[in-house]
């Protein structure tokens, strides 16, 4: 499976183990916000020196949302 391919024309599968992947990140962050950590540190590399690796559209359409639920989560506690 070509990865960027599938994000710029995701199919059902690219779309299912996004959302299973975020689904683990949630799991994994659910944990950390009942716990007394002072802050919580995302780490991901979306652009190259000028641009985004993607069309912006694609990254307000898949990844934006995943970011929200995050950030939401982080802000609940």
């Amino acid at each position: 499976m070509d990865a960027m391919t599938d994000i710029i024309e995701p199919a059902k599968a690219a779309v299912s183990m996004l959302q299973r992947i975020h689904q683990y990140h949630l799991r994994e962050l659910e944990f950390w916000v009942k716990t007394d950590v002072d802050g919580i540190q995302f780490m991901d590399d979306w652009g190259a020196q000028d641009q985004l690796l993607i069309p912006p559209t694609i990254w307000r359409d898949l990844f934006k949302p995943m970011y929200r639920d995050y950030c939401g989560l982080a802000h609940a506690h």
